[in-house]
């Protein structure tokens, strides 16, 4: 993957403008194969990048993301995308505020081993 271990790139790719495509991609169906790429990548560009995973934020990723959890475990795609969840909220609290708000307004409603722990 162009972005993975590779800090230059998740930058570049941010400048470029990837988040907005990338996101509309996550709407692509819980069974598609295009959204589980498209989660590894935001999984990717926020691995250790601060100013990418405010840009997901602000893009709407982050509600996105744990609706896909919804579709629980046995979903390639909702496993995913708890662990970009993880890498997105990973010491950053305002992206923390965020998933507790989507998973509290009845966002995610999912089984217990797709939730997220609050120690992120």
């Amino acid at each position: 993957m162009l972005a993975y271990r590779h800090p230059t790139n998740r930058e570049a790719l941010r400048r470029a403008g990837a988040v907005g495509p990338l996101r509309r991609l996550l709407d692509s169906g819980v069974d598609s194969p295009v959204t589980v790429h498209a989660v590894a990548a935001f999984a990717a560009l926020a691995t250790g990048n601060d100013v990418n995973k405010d840009d997901m934020r602000r893009a709407g990723c982050i509600p996105a993301l744990v609706a896909l959890c919804a579709a629980g475990p046995a979903k390639a795609s909702a496993r995913m995308a708890t662990s970009t969840l993880m890498a997105l909220c990973y010491q950053h609290p305002a992206n923390r505020q965020v998933r507790r708000a989507a998973s509290l307004s009845g966002v995610l409603r999912t089984r217990q081993s797709c939730l997220l722990s609050e120690r992120l």
